[in-house]
């Protein structure tokens, strides 16, 4: 999955026109590096190679249990205009400071950057649709344990139509998301947590989706006042519309889950 994020960072173009010459079965990593450099070379990108297969990472679970996930959403998946929604979860931790990105200078210059003094957070917790493109989320000031886990969970279930019988939450194994009233809650409602494999956020799609976000709030961006910087985050994610185009490669990911599992 890695793999295809930093190719479409390089070249959209390139990336969708290899994604499709991919085999439809998944293959090793040492295959993949060799159709990478073939296909590289046929556009006079071969440079770039070896920077793609040092870059990207492959996840440390087993690939018993990464395949066994894909196949079970692959299955469930069928079911998404039947009143079934699959919504991949998780929380991510916004502190009001600059993020400083990579950038090229002169040889003895130096670059410097804005940056605040606080450690004043963010905790977001967020569920993305990725059928509907829609994100659910809630933000505030608080901790995340099993109390916001489940006033999130709460609130993501009233604001999902009646309609959409079966909620399937993608979820990593963070202690408090198997908590005794998160699962007495699980029982009573539309909501049915799907755990991923341990070690596996290459799976978890809101992961892309929580760098996008990171990128146009933190990255290289200095906001002097937490109000500023609080109100930023809460119109980004309120409004997805006019970033259409740059996020369009979460449904490139999702639609490549089995091409690009190494075995």
């Amino acid at each position: 999955m890695d793999y295809l994020v930093y190719i479409l960072e390089l070249n959209q173009g390139f990336c969708e026109q290899f994604q499709a010459s991919l085999p439809q079965k998944p293959c090793s990593e040492k295959k993949f590096s060799k159709l990478l450099r073939q296909a590289l070379e046929k556009e006079k990108l071969e440079e770039y190679h070896g920077l793609i297969m040092e870059k990207a990472c492959v996840s440390d679970s087993s690939p018993t249990g990464q395949r066994k996930f894909i196949k079970e959403y692959r299955e469930v998946r069928k079911f998404c205009d039947q009143g079934v929604s699959i919504l991949f979860c998780d929380a991510m931790h916004l502190v009001h400071n600059t993020v400083s990105s990579y950038c090229w200078l002169p040889k003895g210059k130096t670059c410097y950057e804005q940056s605040n003094s606080g450690r004043k957070r963010l905790n977001i917790f967020g569920a993305f649709d990725i059928e509907r493109f829609e994100l659910h989320f809630d933000a505030d000031e608080s901790n995340c344990n099993h109390d916001s886990t489940l006033r999130f969970f709460k609130k993501l279930e009233s604001s999902i139509p009646p309609d959409i019988h079966t909620i399937f939450v993608i979820l990593d194994n963070a202690a408090y998301h198997r908590h005794p009233e998160l699962k007495e809650f699980f029982e009573n409602s539309r909501i049915f947590p799907w755990f991923l494999p341990p070690y596996c956020p290459n799976l978890n799609l809101i992961e892309r989706f929580w760098k996008f976000a990171k990128k146009h709030l933190v990255v290289n961006t200095f906001e002097e006042k937490y109000k500023t910087f609080r109100a930023n985050l809460f119109q980004l994610l309120g409004c997805l519309d006019p970033h259409m185009e740059e996020l369009k490669i979460l449904k490139l990911l999702e639609s490549t889950f089995e091409k690009l599992f190494f075995c």
